[in-house]
């Protein structure tokens, strides 16, 4: 009988071993929690309320109906300053359709030009003087 008690209690133990050991797999006790790769790092900053500004400078095309469009130059470097009217908009012959101003790099070829033309008239008037012209 002491030997049956010694069988039923091994595989008691036994089983309750395999148990535990059965549950502490399926449920991963012991183990580090998985990593799910690296951190990415951010900043974190207070919502405030501001006005929010934004340059475009675009390039492109306008598009005229075929056969209505009339083609001007202008002989230096310009930017759109503003457009006058809206897609669609009818006009009428000499309205005014956009504003617009010189680009930086015309305006200072513009102010080299003025004070060329007053360096030649300062440099007129003393040959005149000096020759009593």
């Amino acid at each position: 009988m002491k030997k049956k008690h010694i069988v039923i209690g091994s595989l008691v133990a036994v089983l309750v071993l395999g148990g535990l050991v059965w549950i502490a797999q399926r449920f991963e006790v012991g183990k580090e929690e998985k990593k799910a790769g690296p951190v990415p790092q951010v900043q974190v900053s207070k919502v405030e309320r501001k006005t929010i500004t934004e340059t475009v400078i675009v390039y492109g095309s306008v598009v005229a109906q075929p056969g209505k469009t009339h083609s001007i130059s202008i002989a230096f470097e310009t930017r759109v300053r503003h457009v006058l009217v809206a897609p669609g908009q009818f006009v009428q012959e000499n309205d005014p359709l956009i504003e617009i101003e010189l680009s930086p790099g015309a305006q200072v070829q513009f102010q080299q030009a003025k004070n060329a033309a007053e360096a030649a008239r300062k440099e007129l008037k003393q040959t005149q003087e000096r020759f009593n012209l």
